[in-house]
Formats: structure tokens, C-alpha cells, sequence
């Protein structure tokens, strides 16, 4: 997406979760919920996710931009074994 030189680009706004796994940290974009990159700190993991949400965007006619539903989510705890 390549805006006009008298014009500022155009930025879409996601919203991408992180969660530390092992070494590093595993970002999702919740609105494209299957796409998602590792990185070894926050910074690593979110330039690898946005390398792939523009990736994806540029493949997509649109509408733009999505929109995820956040809510929460109640699991039982597991049944601890003999």
C-alpha cells in the first residue's frame, strides 16, 4: 500500500496478543486469527507479525480493516491425576 508523496500512507489499526512461550514470545493478530510469528523478545515477534498482516493485506480486496470480538473465556480446571 503505497501512498501519493503528498500524502501520508494510510495505517490500518489491529490488535495483536503476545504470550511468552519458552524463550521467546508468540504474537497472533486477533483479527486475522491465523496468522501468527515468533520472536525472541516483543519487539521481534510483533515486526515479524506485521511483516505478515501487510503480506496478507496485499493478497485481500478487502473490507478493511477487520474487527475481532475480545471477550473472555472460563475453562475449568483440569482434574488433577492419581
Amino acid at each position: 500500500m503505497v501512498a501519493p508523496a503528498d500524502q501520508p500512507p494510510r495505517v490500518l489499526h489491529y490488535q495483536a496478543s503476545l504470550v511468552r512461550d519458552g524463550d521467546g514470545y508468540t504474537a497472533r493478530c486477533l483479527e486475522l486469527g491465523w496468522l501468527c510469528a515468533a520472536g525472541r523478545d516483543l519487539e521481534e515477534a510483533l515486526a515479524r507479525l506485521r511483516d505478515l498482516v501487510e503480506m496478507e493485506l496485499s493478497h485481500r480486496t478487502g473490507p478493511w480493516p477487520l474487527r475481532a470480538i475480545v471477550v473472555p473465556l472460563d475453562v475449568p480446571v483440569p482434574a488433577e491425576r492419581p
